[in-house]
């Protein structure tokens, strides 16, 4: 028995035994190499008998603008998020987690406006 990386080729030609156990865990998305970690993988010869994720999770928050500069802030934000970027680039990172609660509607107007998608209860920024 071998355990190492799998490559990105092997990573996207997983067999559908995989998704179709790890689809009943209702994560609602496929496991991408773009997600920055990295699928483990047991081999038996040739063959492939147990894979795991090791995926470097990223949280941004939480975003805190002064009062007297909420309501007018894009380019407070703007600028706030784009540097959040560049440190999670230099991390090798290019998701990120962010929380936001169902009564926070502020927070829930920037992540709207920025590339996500919503996994469980956060939300999977695109970096």
């Amino acid at each position: 028995m071998t355990f190492r990386i799998l490559t990105p080729e092997e990573t996207e030609s997983l067999p559908d035994a995989f998704y179709a156990d790890v689809d009943k865990l209702g994560l609602g998305e496929r496991y991408s190499p773009e997600m920055s970690g990295y699928l483990i993988g047991a081999c038996d010869g040739d063959e492939l008998v147990g894979v795991q994720g090791a995926v470097l999770a990223i949280h941004c928050g939480p975003l805190w603008v002064r009062s007297d500069r909420r309501g007018r802030s894009s380019a407070l934000r703007a600028g706030l998020w784009d540097k959040v970027k560049d440190v999670i680039r230099s991390m090798g990172g290019s998701y990120a987690y962010m929380f936001a609660r169902e009564d926070a509607p502020q927070v829930q107007h920037i992540i709207n406006r920025l590339p996500h998608r919503k996994v469980g209860t956060a939300y999977l920024m695109e970096i």
